[in-house]
């Protein structure tokens, strides 16, 4: 008697059919651009873009002053 609590011989699993991957494919596809023109046009990625700019330009100017700070 084996110690593990897996069955060795299991039957495989039956594969779902090509379509289901397909549609399933699509669906996914179809939403991911749905979402991507919505943040698009949203104005989302343009608030985005600003918000990095300002941490970055925040980041540049302590870099600066330590740069300064140090002869």
């Amino acid at each position: 008697m084996s110690s593990t609590p897996y069955r060795v011989n299991a039957p495989p699993q039956p594969r779902l059919p090509r379509s289901f991957y397909t549609k399933s494919f699509g669906i996914g596809l179809a939403l991911g651009c749905v979402m991507e023109a919505t943040m698009s046009l949203t104005g989302f990625y343009d608030s985005l873009r600003i918000a990095e700019g300002k941490k970055r330009y925040k980041e540049m100017v302590k870099e600066g002053e330590e740069a300064a700070a140090r002869g």
